[in-house]
């Protein structure tokens, strides 16, 4: 049914520890998706793209969750009208 709200995907539960790692795993995406376009290999970035972005939403569900309603407000007035980035 096209008009039945869908139920909000879980968040999954993390610690410090799993967060550190995914820390660091988005360092070494960052760092591999550098090198194979310096390289010309864009092919093989959209992997890499593709699990960056999982622990980039991973993460920003993570901290959306733990926002006060005052913070979440907050947040929301902090964006810049323009959005996103300087050309």
């Amino acid at each position: 049914m096209s008009g039945a709200p869908q139920p909000a995907a879980p968040v999954r539960v993390l610690t410090t520890v799993d967060i550190q790692q995914m820390l660091e795993e988005n360092a070494k995406l960052i760092a591999a998706l550098v090198e194979n376009q310096n390289i010309g290999k864009l092919d093989q970035c959209s992997a890499y793209q593709k699990r960056l972005q999982e622990n980039l939403v991973t993460l920003a569900s993570l901290a959306d969750s733990q926002a006060t309603p005052q913070q979440q407000a907050g947040a929301a007035a902090a964006v810049p009208s323009g959005g996103g980035q300087p050309r």
